[in-house]
């Protein structure tokens, strides 16, 4: 009986919290939840849960589409609805399969297959942390299936950057050998990080490693994320130098976070978030219009269906882009976007549907 009150309580913790942030309409009170889901709680608190039947849940929807929550209709109800907002009524009232299926890692690929979109070529992937770590070569992605964060870059067998989730930090040049590897699986299958997040509760563990994505000059392949509502893409934000080169570190010095017009493809002058800087006017990182539209294109097939889904691609060689991931909870709903009538703007991208 312990291990059912112990799982209640934390989730009941989490409803406090979740409802606390949800009252204040503030993005900046989301720092309860993050408070929370900084605390790592045993993987037993998954319970049963089984990736095969939210794989059943993904091809049902494929197949029959995917309803709109019950809730959006009255969310939206707001004269101004901020994007904000409608995030943190999802993370409290939002409980539909669908949205947990396409938060894991793995069956993500899934879902991208039916619709046409291509993935990191995949080299590993286990529920377990017996697999076999020491054939994997190369440059890839190492990353739990199952939660934010715990992610390491490997570049010729050793480390070039690394997410963790509450563990030491390693260091670049690391070598990544099969003991690191199976104890990285251990730790992060051994853990729930994050219980603010409904979706990321309903999943069962596991790692995965897919082969790092380069852009034509050899580069790490940037990230271009889209803001998709209801099948079509509203805004793109583009990140450049994820990693920093020399420490290994996500949100370095070099990073840059650049915004687009999905239609025009053109840049948006003045458009930040979280304190970032955006690229030069004149930089030769920008992204081409009709790379921007081309983007837009693959995330609008990728959210076909859906309310809301910020679609996470790579851009790759050849004008391609492969997907990475479907975010469900941006920031737990605390971006500080400037100017802040972006928050609003999103949200009625969001509420047009409704």
């Amino acid at each position: 009986m312990f291990l059912p009150r112990l799982k209640v309580a934390w989730l009941a913790a989490a409803l406090v919290a979740s409802l606390k942030v949800l009252s204040s309409r503030r993005a900046r009170t989301s720092q309860i939840a993050g408070l929370l889901a900084a605390h790592s709680i045993p993987s037993s608190l998954y319970g049963g849960n089984e990736a095969s039947k939210l794989e059943a849940s993904l091809v049902a929807a494929l197949r029959g589409g995917v309803r709109a929550p019950p809730h959006l209709r009255d969310a939206c109800a707001a004269a101004r609805p901020s994007f904000n907002a409608l995030i943190l009524e999802r993370m409290a009232r939002d409980r539909r399969d669908v949205l947990a299926a396409l938060t894991d890692k793995a069956l993500v690929r899934t879902w991208a297959a039916a619709r046409n979109a291509s993935t990191p070529d995949l080299l590993l992937a286990s529920r377990t942390c017996d697999a076999d770590f020491g054939s994997l070569r190369g440059d890839y992605a190492f990353k739990a299936t199952h939660t934010t964060g715990c992610l390491v870059l490997v570049e010729d067998g050793r480390i070039a950057g690394h997410k963790p989730c509450g563990e030491a930090r390693l260091a670049p040049g690391t070598r990544a050998d099969a003991d690191l590897l199976a104890a990285l699986c251990a730790r992060w299958t051994s853990r729930m990080y994050d219980v603010t997040q409904w979706a990321y509760g309903q999943l069962e563990p596991g790692v995965i490693a897919e082969r790092l994505v380069y852009d034509a000059r050899g580069r790490r392949a940037d990230d271009v994320k889209c803001y998709a509502f209801h099948g079509s893409t509203a805004l793109v934000h583009h990140v450049t130098a994820r990693f920093d080169e020399a420490s290994g570190r996500p949100k370095g010095a070099s990073k840059r976070d650049t915004f687009y017009d999905a239609t025009t493809g053109l840049p948006r002058a003045g458009v930040t978030v979280d304190g970032s800087r955006p690229l030069p006017r004149r930089s030769s990182r920008l992204l081409a219009p009709g790379a921007i539209r081309a983007a837009a294109r693959v995330c609008d097939g990728l959210a076909k269906g859906l309310d809301f889904a910020r679609v996470d691609l790579f851009a790759a060689a050849g004008g391609l882009f492969r997907v990475g991931e479907l975010t469900m909870y941006p920031k737990r709903g605390g971006h500080a976007f400037q100017p802040r009538a972006l928050d609003e703007e999103l949200g009625r991208a969001w509420c047009r549907a409704a």
